[in-house]
């Protein structure tokens, strides 16, 4: 249990914690709704659902890395 700071999590929670629990919900959307809305003509090298999934993790990745420094001063 939390028993930390505050004792409130979302209190005590940083802007790296929300953009990761962010980029997290909306890549797991995305898979849900290529793996639902499966296209009927695919293409042989790329399908929109994991490029979008790798582009997504890719931004969300170098957004953390520039923000995290800026959090923590």
């Amino acid at each position: 249990f939390y028993t930390s700071g505050t004792k409130s999590l979302l209190r005590d929670a940083k802007i790296s914690n929300a953009l990761t629990g962010s980029a997290v919900i909306i890549v797991t959307s995305i898979v849900i709704m290529a793996l639902i809305f499966r296209p009927r003509r695919r293409n042989r090298w790329l399908d929109p659902g994991p490029v979008m999934v790798v582009v997504l993790a890719a931004v969300s990745f170098v957004i953390l890395y520039y923000l995290t420094p800026r959090a923590l001063q």
